[in-house]
């Protein structure tokens, strides 16, 4: 795996994962940029909210678990100079026909399995996750 930065103006580059796809990343006005983009940053916490989407989608998928509807949001809280976060709260907005409890597996093999999540817990920034029913 590789990813690629490449410089095009002011604070804007274009990021690639050399498979094809690019995203650009910008800081915002305030800060002298272009706002043409999220930053590095908030795009760490895009990745978060994509990923544990993905697993537990996954995760569903592979115990024939039916969800009619998925809705990951991933909450950051920063220190005062906005560089580093300090914790997150993950919520879980799922409608299934499943039973509650078979949602909460899925949720807890996802917690354990998430490749970003796992980088966010190896650099102990603590995430509570709510599991919402629909």
């Amino acid at each position: 795996m590789k990813a690629t930065a490449i410089w095009q103006k002011n604070f804007q580059f274009v990021v690639s994962n050399n498979r094809g796809h690019q995203v650009v990343v910008d800081l915002p006005q305030a800060k002298n940029g272009d706002d043409s983009g999220p930053t590095a940053f908030e795009l760490s916490l895009m990745a978060l909210a994509g990923c544990f989407s993905t697993i537990f989608v996954l995760v569903a998928s592979k115990l024939r678990v039916k969800i009619d509807s998925l809705k990951v949001d991933c909450e950051g809280q920063t220190t005062d100079d906005g560089m580093q976060f300090t914790s997150i709260t993950t919520t879980v907005e799922v409608s299934s026909p499943e039973e509650e409890a078979t949602l909460k597996k899925i949720l807890e093999k996802t917690e354990d399995i998430c490749p970003v999540g796992t980088i966010f817990n190896r650099a102990q920034i603590p995430n509570t996750t709510v599991l919402v029913k629909r």
